[in-house]
């Protein structure tokens, strides 16, 4: 017992002093003092923002990399910066804004070099926005196209006694049919299908134009080779060259200094100007209460948290436009709700403009809609105006396991939201009236947001999903680009032309992570509430295109 006591007193310990030590290294630091390169490395899942705690995220997110690019292009000490791709997880909105990123920030004179450590397509695509591209001779890089795949569970639910009672409002609506289906209806097929083209068009193009190599060519390679190890790369158009990195870092970067863009994002800068620009991060799913992490869907973008945000932002006069930076696929309908109001009153109070990452759609869209512009990238996912609902029952599947379910209720409609039971026909021809009449909120929203009636809305609705430039074409977004020239929108709106940044939420601090980590033990409270929501919900517009 004593042994145990003592191994958990070192884990807390050592814990507790590597925090402080990974908190101190995010903290301001000095400004540079030698001319140097920026070390940027995207590896594993690159979040919008960090999360709030503890211990503290150290991995790099698309806030710090955008602050840190905007501050070097102007930096006459920052004279490049290195890019290194190791197997980067992001959808390809995301994808799109931080090539575009590197893109700005080399149109300003300044090198860039990429380098491939190991990647497939989208790491190769952002990768292709430098100068030149290097890897090295044991790397493996995947070049070989755009596919969706996805597994579907009706055979095995029928098997197990599991029923999947779900209705939708829209044939292209299809984020429950791996619980419906046995494979993919033709709706689903036409806009993967088109999807999919989009995603891989933009592809070719960007690989086309930054290697000088025809687009046939490229899909040729797709299709007999798809990628290879670094050696095979030595004479190849796709590579400038196939170097270990220390000879790479020797040629590019003979004389100078290395500092991380998460440490030079952080370094001290100074603004003069009273007006500012709020930036506030939405990455998540959206739920009711407060932000923070579930168990089972990861971030969440809790409504009372966005709300009390934005609320304190319309009260602040320094504060002159606000652009609200979405990553989400959806969620549930009432939270979704509660933050459209808030994006709407705060909408008349002073500019808002959205600016769309990976994917705004469904509840992400619902959300986007009374703000005064919106901003996608060309690969966002965005749309899916439609509304799904119902429940998995898994009480015969029990009872195959032994365990019997026994009730009493004092209403028709007590255990409608029980997993144990199935729907009985009249419960389910109210879920499904709760359904239609959400839908027709949701394309009142819409509706009202983007100036079209509802007749346009529905057509365009129906739970399709739209790449951001598909959308711009329907009049759903109003323009392309990212974080840079969504600010810039706000700040046109408003008027100013000299003005600060700020993002939201604030860095807290140790102690303040600590705090909330502890107050989220009630994690699955929170999971519960959001499950509890079954026939209120906008579910996420997953597609995932490798």
């Amino acid at each position: 017992m004593k042994k145990s006591l003592l191994v958990f007193l070192i884990v807390a310990v050592s814990l507790f002093f590597f925090t402080i030590f990974i908190f101190l290294l995010q903290k301001q630091g000095k400004v540079l003092t030698s001319d140097s390169y920026l070390y940027l490395r995207l590896m594993g899942e690159i979040p919008e923002t960090p999360p709030q705690g503890f211990p503290p995220f150290s991995g790099i997110t698309v806030r710090e990399i955008y602050r840190a690019l905007e501050r070097a292009k102007s930096d006459p000490k920052v004279r490049a910066l290195y890019l290194k791709i190791s197997f980067p997880l992001m959808g390809w909105g995301k994808a799109e804004e931080l090539r575009r990123m590197v893109e700005s920030f080399r149109k300003t004179g300044k090198k860039v070099i990429s380098f491939v450590e190991g990647t497939n397509d989208l790491g190769y695509y952002i990768a292709t926005a430098g100068d030149k591209i290097y890897t090295f001779p044991g790397s493996f890089v995947e070049i070989n196209g755009i596919a969706a795949q996805r597994l579907y569970y009706k055979r095995l639910f029928e098997k197990w006694g599991i029923s999947a009672q779900i209705f939708h409002i829209g044939n292209w609506k299809t984020a429950y049919n791996s619980y419906t289906e046995d494979r993919m209806t033709r709706w689903e097929r036409e806009q993967l299908l088109r999807l999919g083209k989009g995603i891989m068009d933009e592809l070719k193009a960007a690989i086309s134009k930054s290697r000088k190599i025809p687009p046939d060519k490229i899909q040729e390679f797709m299709d007999n080779e798809g990628g290879g190890m670094g050696l095979e790369f030595k004479k190849s158009p796709f590579f400038d060259g196939v170097l270990e990195e220390p000879g790479v870092i020797k040629r590019e970067f003979p004389s100078l200094s290395r500092v991380r863009v998460k440490r030079y994002a952080y370094m001290r800068s100074i603004s003069l100007s009273p007006n500012r620009i709020a930036v506030v991060f939405a990455e998540g799913v959206i739920n009711m209460g407060r932000s923070g992490n579930l168990p089972l869907t990861g971030r969440v973008i809790g409504s009372d948290t966005i709300r009390s945000l934005l609320k304190k932002l319309e009260r602040d006069r320094d504060v002159k436009a606000v652009v609200l930076r979405i990553n989400s696929p959806g969620g549930s309908a009432l939270a979704s709700e509660e933050i459209e109001n808030s994006v709407r009153r705060l909408a008349k109070k002073k500019p808002v403009v959205v600016s769309m990452s990976s994917y705004a759609a469904s509840g992400g869209y619902y959300i986007s809609a009374p703000a005064n512009k919106i901003i996608a990238e060309d690969l966002t996912l965005t749309g899916s105006i439609g509304i799904i609902g119902g429940k998995i029952s898994v009480g015969k599947a029990l009872s195959k396991l032994g365990i019997d379910e026994d009730h009493v209720s004092f209403s028709k409609t007590a255990l409608w939201n029980s997993p144990y039971t199935e729907y009985d026909e009249h419960q389910f021809s109210l879920i499904k009236r709760r359904l239609r009449a959400f839908y027709r909120l949701f394309l009142m929203r819409v509706a009202k947001g983007r100036g079209k009636s509802l007749e346009e809305v529905d057509r365009l609705g129906q739970g399709k999903v739209y790449l951001g430039k598909e959308a711009l074409n329907l009049g759903l977004v109003d323009g392309l680009g990212g974080i840079e020239k969504a600010i810039k929108e706000a700040s046109h709106l408003a008027g100013i032309s000299f003005y600060s940044v700020e993002f939201y939420p604030k860095r807290k601090t140790l102690w303040e992570r600590i705090v909330e980590t502890l107050n989220r033990w009630n994690a699955i409270t929170r999971l519960k509430i959001l499950l509890s929501q079954g026939y209120y919900f906008l579910p996420p517009a997953f597609y995932t295109f490798k």
